[in-house]
């Protein structure tokens, strides 16, 4: 009995070994460049085993197709990616965990307040459609119908039309306009939205639910579940990892999948408020 007891631990020691060390892919549903990246960046340092791929398009679908066809593979996403109103997110995918918190930041180049939000006819810049950035502009458009709502894309395609004034005014998450900041003196931050906070702008009230989640297959069974939390688990526990957000003002989130849930639900009735 004991031999047997013996043989069963070995064989969950080197099970549980094994998928410590199995290789992971994570992927990006946007082009190089943007704040994923840097948030999948963080992940890689923490867990050199994490392999990054780009598969942007088609709101998503390139990297759900991907990802529902490979081993180990899992998809880093802002929310809004599994919101209520995209087509893709029934296509066998769940959300394992909630990973990153942002900050939501309001640029110019010009010489506006967030009060002029409110009475300019401004262009204001928001990259995808669908997302929490289209519920802001749609809330300040309802007070101020000479507000013109422009979908870039993606960051990457909006850093040019900001640059050249086609933009008045552009919402993104921190980390990607702390790197802008550093690279160009012009960009002016006008307002910033904590992660799980509200600001005021007049009578208006927009609350910051901006967060990116890892999801996964719905098909995956309890050991190809239990590699992809390996990979996630070694590399957020790492000590670089740490350092990394830190140094990059990255807010990591330590909540549990049910926790998770209910920041998605809560995300999910956000938009629905605006029709999205």
């Amino acid at each position: 009995m004991k031999n047997f007891i013996l043989i069963l631990l070995l064989l969950s020691s080197t099970i549980s070994l094994a998928s410590a060390n199995e290789k992971c892919t994570l992927l990006i549903p946007f082009p190089p460049g943007g704040a994923s990246e840097i948030n999948a960046r963080s992940l890689q340092i923490g867990n050199s085993n994490i392999g990054i791929e780009y598969k942007p398009g088609a709101y998503g679908n390139s990297a759900i197709n991907y990802m529902n066809k490979s081993k180990n593979t899992f998809l880093l996403s802002p929310a809004m990616m599994y919101s209520a109103n995209n087509p893709n997110k029934d296509l066998n995918v769940k959300m394992n965990r909630i990973v990153f918190g942002s900050s939501v930041k309001i640029i110019t180049i010009k010489n506006y307040t967030l009060n002029d939000l409110l009475t300019k006819p401004l262009k204001i810049g928001i990259h995808n459609p669908g997302s929490q950035f289209e519920a802001f502009a749609k809330e300040i458009k309802n007070k101020n119908t000479k507000i013109i709502i422009v979908i870039t894309g993606s960051d990457v395609k909006a850093l040019p039309m900001i640059m050249n004034g086609d933009l008045d005014v552009y919402f993104s998450t921190g980390p990607n306009v702390d790197a802008w900041t550093k690279m160009f003196d012009n960009i002016k931050v006008i307002g910033e939205i904590p992660f799980n906070e509200t600001i005021n702008i007049g009578e208006i009230k927009l609350k910051n639910l901006s967060f990116a989640a890892i999801f996964t297959n719905k098909g995956l069974t309890k050991e190809e579940e239990m590699i992809i939390d390996n990979c996630l688990d070694q590399a957020t526990n790492n000590q670089k990892f740490s350092e990394y957000v830190i140094k990059n003002n990255i807010p990591h989130l330590k909540v549990d999948k049910n926790v998770s849930t209910n920041l998605l639900e809560e995300y999910i009735k956000y938009l629905q408020n605006y029709g999205l």
